[in-house]
């Protein structure tokens, strides 16, 4: 604060010295009114970071781009180790580790990653978390390295890994947000030739998936070169390196200054901004549970959700173990990358489909596609081939793309009065379900896994043509609310606005809330 009313001071022409009359509607701090008319090398310093960032789109761009880069490789370290938990660790820890990960993820990001966010503002809570995330990687090579400690250091990492991630996604979710309006200000708000919000969302999500799906195929290779040799010692140097690339990379991401400099946070914590759902203070499990009391398609919907991360688990845990001891360690890592591949190319052609055919064949390939991996792992013997292996992992990443971005838009556009308390939802039923999976899957034999997954993907299928029919009966009554609102004689500002109302679906298009069933 000091160095922003120099710098205020100095742009004024008003030197900084003792009897220095500070400029209008200003209060002097002890800090101005103990200065020099010549600031010295350090307070400058301290000036030139303090001030806002030149408002140019290409140093937004930039800014953006070493941002994405660097959370990329942050996070692609951290998934490429947790594919890696079982093979390296042994099954019981492996499981253990992970599902104490997920199940402090979900409790992290319903009850305190919004109050946190929401008091240090996003882009500190992201340096934290991504530091937080050295630690979870770091554990790997500790538990390795001295066998003695491997259950409390990876448990402790699992921890620490968890409250990273509840914190992480969140706060990376707002960073975005303020990059795309960052943008769009650097272009002239309104010009003739800047983008509108919606192109900057998209074309900064595009540079952002780029990176972060080429940061986790690199990272996943990674490990297939160093493990390929029999050196005894090559787990512990594959996540000292991982360990190294983490921690560059969260000093990266520390020196990029936020987009956003004019946010303080709440000294009190009676200010602050409310959030994507413009309610502050409210807890995330608050608006959860609100939901779920009002709107049975969250219910309808929740099979998705937990079947996705039933899956998780079994990849992760049984897949990635068997794919290991028939082929050996090394594969892991080009078998996991080929997730991500088929994943990015499956999901241009997954949105073309849902354009054209409707979202239900997509939604329903989803859960077909799992349901053939589930079929293929029960005549799985050990001595299958590298290509029926590359089948089992491009049906999961095809699974993967429609739970990613179709189900994802479903959950807009189904909740878009209520889209923090869906996705609060989407979080602890996916967390939670992948944290059981964890559990309980290292004590049950494959089929029985197997027949567990089988029957989510069912009701997968099942629930989601529940919710569509009630959607569907939705905006159907709220249609016929119009008209009759219309037949009426209201004035012609009512009238107006009737008419001018969206839709669901054009409200979550929109990025807006529209006006439902409920509110009505």
């Amino acid at each position: 604060a000091d160095a922003r009313h120099a710098q205020l001071a100095l742009n004024q022409g008003v030197p900084t010295t003792r009897s220095s009359v500070p400029p209008s509607g200003s209060s002097r701090s002890p800090g101005i009114s103990s200065c020099s008319s010549t600031p010295s090398r350090t307070a400058m310093a301290v000036m030139e970071y303090a001030a806002p960032l030149p408002q140019t789109p290409g140093r937004v761009l930039a800014s953006f781009v070493a941002l994405s880069l660097s959370f990329s490789l942050n996070h692609g370290c951290v998934v490429a180790s947790l594919s890696l938990a079982s093979d390296q660790l042994g099954p019981q820890l492996g499981g253990v580790s992970s599902g104490v990960l997920y199940a402090v993820y979900t409790a992290t990001a319903l009850l305190v990653a919004p109050d946190i966010i929401r008091r240090f503002n996003a882009k500190p809570c992201l340096n934290l978390a991504a530091g937080l995330y050295c630690l979870y990687v770091g554990s790997y090579a500790v538990a390795l390295a001295f066998p003695q400690f491997r259950w409390a250091a990876v448990i402790t990492g699992a921890a620490l890994g968890g409250f990273s991630a509840g914190i992480l996604w969140p706060a990376q979710g707002t960073v975005y947000a303020q990059a795309a309006e960052a943008y769009c200000r650097a272009h002239g708000g309104a010009g003739p030739d800047a983008p509108t919000p919606a192109e900057a969302s998209s074309f900064f999500g595009g540079v952002f998936a780029t990176f972060y799906l080429g940061c986790e195929l690199a990272v996943k290779l990674t490990s297939t070169a160093i493990l390929r040799g029999d050196a005894p010692d090559a787990g512990v140097r594959l996540f000292e390196l991982y360990f190294a690339l983490a921690v560059l990379s969260a000093v990266a991401l520390l020196a990029i200054p936020p987009f956003d400099r004019e946010r303080a946070p709440p000294r009190d914590g009676s200010e602050g901004d409310p959030g994507p759902g413009g309610r502050s203070g409210s807890p995330k499990v608050c608006l959860a549970l609100t939901l779920v009391s009002r709107d049975p398609k969250v219910v309808a919907l929740a099979p998705i959700n937990v079947a996705f991360g039933l899956m998780a688990a079994l990849l992760n845990f049984r897949v990635n173990l068997l794919a290991g001891e028939a082929l050996g360690s090394e594969y892991i890592g080009i078998l996991s990358s080929v997730i991500s591949a088929s994943a990015t190319l499956a999901s241009p052609l997954l949105s073309l489909a849902s354009n054209r055919a409707g979202r239900a064949p997509v939604l329903v390939l989803g859960g077909l596609a799992f349901l053939v991996e589930v079929a293929i792992l029960g005549g799985i013997s050990g001595t299958e081939t590298l290509g029926r292996w590359i089948l089992v992992y491009v049906l999961h990443g095809t699974g993967r793309a429609v739970w990613e971005n179709p189900v994802r838009a479903l959950t807009a556009d189904f909740f878009p009065s209520d889209r923090e308390g869906a996705f609060a939802l989407a979080v602890a039923e996916n967390g939670a379900a992948t944290a059981v999976g964890y559990f309980t899957f290292p004590s049950l034999e494959l089929d029985p896994t197997r027949v567990v997954c089988a029957i989510s993907l069912v009701l997968w299928i099942v629930g989601y043509a529940v919710a569509q029919r009630a959607h569907d009966l939705d905006a159907r009554r709220l249609h016929q609310l119009r008209e009759r609102l219309m037949e009426q004689e209201p004035g012609d500002d009512v009238r107006a606005a009737v008419a001018a109302a969206p839709s669901d679906s054009e409200a979550a298009r929109a990025g807006a809330p529209a006006h439902t069933v409920n509110d009505g």
